[in-house]
């Protein structure tokens, strides 16, 4: 299963869901060395009507979306479980990338399941071979080992 995200191709646009501020930096971060020129954004904590906003008029490449929101309180339908959040993005724009991230397997498997395109642990995603993990050579989205 290959995916081409170009990596010099300013139209890619990125949105990081993340509750945990260290956590989306860092994510951020890494996501800009891979995607100069792509429109990248962190978001930590939003309202279901702005987050449906911004689903369908951003028209976003790729998601990546933390499998537990526990900062979401205020909004049930989110709290918890990222699935939930993979599921609404797949429902409201089909043709958007998911990568779900979490620290545990049950999190990451309950986000394929829900339509993520694939899932790592955020161990993985922050050690030093990310992109290479992640993506192929031409930075074509691969499946995990």
């Amino acid at each position: 299963m290959n995916v081409n995200i170009n990596p010099k191709d300013s139209s890619v646009k990125i949105l990081v869901v993340e509750d945990d501020d260290d956590m989306r930096e860092l994510i951020l971060k890494a996501l800009s060395k891979s995607f100069p020129l792509a429109n990248i954004h962190g978001f930590k904590n939003f309202g279901q009507e702005n987050f449906e906003e911004m689903v369908i008029e951003n028209k976003y490449t790729l998601i990546t979306i933390d499998g537990f929101l526990g900062n979401w309180k205020e909004h049930p339908i989110f709290y918890v479980y990222g699935a939930r959040l993979v599921s609404f993005v797949k429902e409201k724009s089909p043709e958007t990338i998911i990568v779900g991230m979490s620290s545990t397997d049950d999190f990451n498997e309950a986000m394929m399941e829900a339509g993520a395109l694939v899932t790592i642990k955020k161990g993985d995603f922050l050690e030093n071979g990310l992109i290479k993990k992640l993506f192929n050579s031409d930075l074509s989205l691969k499946e995990m080992d």
